[in-house]
C-alpha cells in the first residue's frame, strides 16, 4: 500500500522462494522468455532482469528489464562467490555454458534504500549528508550513493529521491538488518527516511511504531471510529509518528504499518505489511 516506490529495500536469499517454486519460475517464466527472443533471431547480450510477484495462482511477471535491478543488485552481487567479471567477460565471448553453476555465499544481504523525505512526491534537494568514519560502520557493510552529487564546497549532498543504498551481509537474516540499520542510524541528513520492516516478514519480528513530528491522523481501523485519532494512539503508546499531511490509517501510507485496537486488552500491536 502507499505510493508507488522504485523499491525501499531487498534481501537475499529470500525464504519464501522454494527450490520447487524457483524450477517453476524457471519452467514457466525465465525459459520461454530466453527461447522467445532466440526466436525472434535477437542475439542478446547482457543482462535480463525479470521482476515477479507472487499470486495465489503462482507467478507471475511484472516487467522485463535489459539492465541490473535496483536495489536487488545490492543484495544479489554481494553474495556472488563467483568473480563478476570473469562472468561479464564470459557473457561478452559467448562462454557462460562453460563456467558451469555460480557459487554463492551462504551469507544473507539487506539493503536499506535511504530516501529523501517526501519521495515519491516532492523532495529537497541539497541536505548535506554526513557519513561515519569507515572504521566506525558495522561489518561487512556498504554504503552505495544513488540520488547524491557534490556542492560547491565538496561535501555530498542529496541530489535525488532515494539517496543510498545501505548493504549489509551476516550470517542470519536478523544480523544483517541489525548491521544495516546500525549504519542508518549514524549517517546523518535533516531529510533522510527509512523504512524500518525491510526482511521482517521474514524474520517475524515486531515492528515498533516510527518515531517523528506528528501532525493530524484522520482514519478508521475495523468499526472504531477515530474522531480525535492522535488522543486515541497515544493513549495506547503511540505517541509520534512521521505523518505530515492528513492520512487514512486503512491505507498505511506512510508508516506502512497496520495498527490493530484490542478492545478489551487496550493495546496496539504493530505489524509489518511489506517487507
Amino acid at each position: 500500500t502507499g505510493p508507488n516506490t522504485g523499491g525501499m529495500g531487498t534481501y537475499s536469499p529470500a525464504e519464501v522462494v522454494t527450490a520447487e517454486l524457483l524450477t517453476r519460475i524457471e519452467d514457466e517464466i525465465v525459459r520461454p522468455s530466453v527461447n522467445a527472443i532466440a526466436d525472434e533471431g535477437i542475439s542478446f547480450c547482457g543482462t535480463l532482469f525479470i521482476g515477479i510477484m507472487l499470486t495465489p495462482t503462482g507467478p507471475s511477471v511484472i516487467e522485463y528489464n535489459t539492465r541490473f535491478g535496483d536495489p536487488e543488485t545490492q543484495v544479489v552481487l554481494p553474495r556472488l562467490a563467483t568473480d563478476l567479471l570473469t562472468l561479464l567477460w564470459a557473457a561478452a565471448h559467448g562462454q557462460l555454458a562453460a563456467l558451469g553453476p555460480l557459487a554463492v555465499k551462504p551469507d544473507y544481504a539487506l539493503c536499506v534504500v535511504i530516501a529523501a523525505r517526501g519521495y515519491p512526491d516532492a523532495y529537497p534537494k541539497g541536505d548535506v549528508i554526513t557519513f561515519p568514519a569507515p572504521a566506525a560502520l558495522p561489518p561487512a557493510t556498504t554504503v552505495y550513493h544513488a540520488g547524491t552529487t557534490q556542492n560547491s564546497t565538496g561535501q555530498i549532498v542529496t541530489n535525488g529521491g532515494r539517496v543510498l543504498g545501505v548493504t549489509a551481509l551476516a550470517p542470519t537474516l536478523r544480523a544483517a538488518a541489525d548491521r544495516a540499520y546500525a549504519a542508518c542510524a549514524a549517517i546523518q541528513c535533516a531529510s533522510k527516511y527509512f523504512r524500518r520492516d525491510i526482511g521482517a516478514r521474514q524474520q517475524g519480528r515486531h515492528i515498533e511504531p516510527v518515531i517523528g513530528p506528528i501532525s493530524k491522523v484522520v482514519g478508521e481501523i475495523g468499526n472504531t471510529h477515530l474522531p480525535e485519532p492522535a488522543d486515541v494512539l497515544a493513549r495506547f503508546g503511540i505517541v509520534h509518528c512521521d505523518l505530515a499531511d492528513p492520512v487514512d490509517l486503512r491505507q498505511t501510507v506512510c508508516i506502512r504499518r497496520r495498527y490493530r485496537i484490542d478492545h478489551h486488552a487496550l493495546a496496539v500491536r504493530s505489524q509489518a505489511d511489506k517487507g
